[in-house]
């Protein structure tokens, strides 16, 4: 929050489980890294991915920082967007 902050800009959260949640596979490949939103997100935002994965090993200190802003966020389904 600090970085976007200093650079004027809005931070966007994806709540994603990127190894597993077809809806989120399907959001990132069609919008998240196409060139046009790269260069959008580039210019205008500060991107964070939140992610739950299933199969792919997390530090128990990030699971948990995940975990503290999905409850914080109200997140009840991925994916979810929030700015």
């Amino acid at each position: 929050c600090e970085q976007a902050k200093a650079q004027k800009k809005l931070v966007l959260m994806d709540f994603t489980g990127s190894d597993w949640c077809i809806w989120c596979i399907k959001l990132d490949k069609e919008i998240l890294s196409q060139p046009e939103f790269v260069e959008y997100a580039q210019t205008n935002l500060v991107p964070v991915k939140i992610d739950f994965p299933m199969k792919t090993p997390q530090p128990e200190e990030l699971k948990k920082a995940n975990k503290e802003l999905q409850t914080k966020y109200e997140i009840k389904g991925f994916p979810t967007v929030v700015s």
